[in-house]
Parts: C-alpha cells; sequence; structure tokens
C-alpha cells in the first residue's frame, strides 16, 4: 500500500517511529492511519537526506508539539500529523541541527 516491505515497518516500530496498538492475545500488530501518516513523514524525511535517528527525532518532536493522540483515540479517530511541507514548500518541523 506505501510501498514499504514488512521489515521495513519492524525497523520503524524499532525506532520509535510507528507505535502500533499490540494484542496481547493474538499477537497482532494494528496501525492506525496516524501510523500510516508517521511511516509517510518518516519516507519524506529520509527523502530529504536525514538519518534513521534524525527522522525520529523530528517526529517525536512534533508529536509533542502536536499533541499525539493515545491509544483509545488512535482507534476511534486520529488525529492526523500536519504534511511535510505547507503550501510554500517549507518543511514543517525541521530538524534543528544543520542541513
Amino acid at each position: 500500500m506505501l510501498g514499504v516491505t514488512a521489515e521495513t515497518i519492524r525497523y520503524y516500530e524499532r525506532k520509535n517511529i510507528i507505535r502500533p496498538i499490540h494484542n496481547e492475545e493474538s499477537g497482532y500488530r494494528y496501525y492506525t492511519t496516524w501510523d500510516l501518516h508517521m511511516i509517510i513523514r518518516a519516507r519524506c524525511y529520509l527523502g530529504f537526506g536525514f538519518t534513521i535517528e534524525q527522522t525520529a527525532d523530528i517526529l517525536e518532536s512534533s508529536e509533542k508539539t502536536a499533541g499525539k493522540p493515545d491509544a483509545d483515540q488512535r482507534l476511534q479517530g486520529e488525529k492526523p500529523p500536519a504534511d511535510c511541507s505547507d503550501e510554500s514548500g517549507h518543511v514543517s518541523g525541521q530538524y534543528p541541527g544543520k542541513l
């Protein structure tokens, strides 16, 4: 669907870019639209040349300022994060380090 492999999704999970909801009984992971947006944003930042660590930092700081929904909100109606860029093409939530 997003052009990423299961291995990439698990890698993003290990790097805390996405945090799927785990069903302890079945062992399944449930991905919400929030997770899909985070994957898309991560791919944008990686495409801009940021490292995976920088990307995780950017996304974590944007979650803090935008207010990441908790697990119950994520299941019922997520608040998606801002896109990678605005109408003028500027990247939102830019990494504070040098480019």
